[in-house]
């Protein structure tokens, strides 16, 4: 820190650099995750300046977020560099499925913003490879991955979860909204039909995830992942195109 950045001792080396830019005063914050230091937050001014301590704290929270942000887009470009995205349907592979959720959970807990977790399902899969064959299952599927794909928002997560079901994780999104992104997604991929223009409807579980400060991220994980697939089972069981939020019990003792 510095309100005279032309006569700190240790901007000397720099000195005249700061002057061709016009910096009088000077503000540097590192950017840190753990013990890891990552990068660096400049903020300088063209006047004489002190800066107060209320500032440097709002500073310090702000460099925060950015560490977290960094570290999500971070994580992001790591699953496109290894591809695993399926070129058919553009969903992504499951195999990555539970680092990201990981990852969006770390999110949540550290901003205390929701995440919900969603397992959509297409019918009953033995009786439609009996009926229909696998081949017409995944041609079904390409098309509903494209649209699920392509009106999910950017920071929402979608995955071909098994033959004939798709997982999604909502981040910033409380089990309200997500249960409103799933009727639209329903709505979109209404006319999808598989065999001779039988209706390809799903049902659904919905899974807000228990987000506390005092929780493991990877208890969190645990108990929204069985919880997402127990109100698939209770959709399913109350016949097709069904759509069954379950919140967790005791919100305060959910995790362990």
């Amino acid at each position: 820190m510095s309100s005279d950045a032309g006569g700190t001792a240790e901007l000397q080396p720099v000195r005249e650099q700061l002057a061709q830019l016009g910096i009088s005063s000077l503000l540097a914050i590192p950017l840190s995750d753990g013990q890891d230091h990552i990068g660096v937050l400049i903020l300088t001014q063209d006047a004489a300046r002190g800066w107060h301590s209320n500032d440097v704290v709002v500073l310090k929270t702000l460099c925060d977020q950015i560490v977290i942000a960094l570290n999500n887009a971070g994580l992001r470009r790591l699953v496109k560099s290894l591809s695993v995205t399926d070129e058919q349907s553009g969903l992504l592979k499951r195999s990555s499925y539970l680092d990201l959720l990981m990852a969006e959970t770390k999110r949540a807990i550290q901003q205390s913003t929701p995440v919900t977790v969603v397992l959509v399902q297409f019918g009953r899969l033995p009786v439609m490879l009996k009926e229909h064959g696998e081949s017409r299952i995944e041609d079904a599927m390409q098309q509903v991955g494209q649209i699920f794909s392509a009106n999910i928002r950017q920071n929402d997560l979608a995955f071909r979860y098994e033959i004939n079901s798709i997982a999604l994780i909502l981040g910033e999104t409380a089990e309200r909204e997500a249960a409103l992104a799933l009727e639209k997604l329903r709505k979109l991929s209404a006319e999808i039909t598989i065999g001779d223009g039988e209706a390809f409807t799903f049902s659904a579980g919905i899974a807000e995830a228990v987000v506390r400060q005092q929780f493991d991220s990877a208890d969190v994980v645990t108990e929204v992942i069985n919880r997402a697939e127990l109100a698939l089972d209770m959709a399913l069981a109350q016949g097709a195109g069904r759509f069954v939020p379950l919140a967790a019990q005791f919100a305060s003792a959910a995790v362990a």
